[in-house]
């Protein structure tokens, strides 16, 4: 009997980790989504920025938090700060699920007129492929490959629970899930290389000893720009390089949840790695039955 095609039957051991193995692609799917979808991949407050000399934008009076993701921004300015600032804190210092939750819901209720974060949040240019910094561009494009290979091999999954189940196509699924790993992880590194793509680069004032005093931001609204229609992230230190974050622009919870979802996408492969058929084990072991006897089921 070929094992290629979509006839083969799996015991109830065999059924529980293909259950396993659908559920984290679904996870996997999901999580990477939000990830890549959030604002919440460098994040800075106006506070941080004037300490290491970044000039904040008169066209946003109140300025409080600015966030950049690798598809979508949040320029939070004059609204509740004491509020936000509790829960960017809390965000940013705790794993806790539900402070990260609340946070994302109350943002938008909580901005004022002035800021860029209401629901949906604002993007690039207005468009997905609109990301102003190039690496970040490469970073999009790698995740989205990885979640669409995932996305496929869990539609398998669901139709291999409902009968549809074939060595050779679960050899496939597994191999790609784990790609799907390594398209995630070369997403994150394209994005942690192009963190000088988020430094300041422009000196406003110099000192006589040729030191920038006040360095220009690149903010990715055009309104905070002001005359200047280049949009960008600019708000990091100088300092900042490929590899190397500053103190004062972290990691948010995007890149986190990326990460995790490539974890999960290796570990999915190597569950789904195990599964086995009826017929396929005993190819395996002929000596299970005898040669001249049919398959029973």
């Amino acid at each position: 009997m070929a094992l290629t095609a979509f006839n083969e039957t799996l015991d109830w051991f065999n059924i529980s980790r293909n259950v396993i193995y659908s559920f984290l692609l679904m996870l996997n799917c999901l999580i990477g989504f939000i990830g890549l979808n959030t604002f919440q991949w460098i994040e800075t407050t106006a506070e941080e920025m004037e300490e290491v000399g970044i000039a904040l934008p008169p066209e946003l009076p109140g300025l409080n938090t600015i966030s950049c993701g690798l598809t979508t921004f949040c320029l939070d300015a004059a609204g509740n700060e004491v509020i936000l600032s509790l829960l960017l804190t809390l965000s940013l210092s705790s794993w806790s699920y539900y402070i990260f939750c609340l946070r994302i819901l109350l943002i938008p209720l909580l901005t004022g007129q002035a800021a860029d974060c209401s629901f949906p949040w604002p993007r690039y240019n207005d468009e997905f492929s609109g990301v102003p910094m190039s690496m970040w561009r490469n970073a999009v494009f790698l995740i989205l490959v990885g979640l669409v290979l995932e996305a496929l091999c869990f539609v398998y999954s669901l139709l291999a629970c409902f009968g549809c189940y074939s060595s050779f196509a679960q050899l496939w699924s597994t191999r790609l899930t784990t790609l799907s790993g390594v398209f995630l992880l070369a997403g994150i590194l394209c994005w942690a290389g192009g963190f000088d793509e988020v430094a300041v680069n422009e000196c406003l004032f110099y000192d006589d000893d040729d030191v920038c005093l006040s360095w220009a931001a690149t903010f990715p609204s055009e309104r905070a720009n002001g005359l200047n229609g280049t949009i960008g992230c600019r708000v990091c230190p100088n300092i900042m390089k490929a590899f190397l974050p500053a103190a004062s622009c972290r990691i948010g919870w995007g890149a986190i949840l990326v990460v995790v979802s490539c974890i999960y996408a290796l570990f999915a492969g190597c569950v789904g790695g195990e599964i086995k058929s009826r017929q396929k084990k005993n190819e395996l072991n002929p000596k299970r039955r005898p040669r001249d006897q049919p398959f029973s089921f």
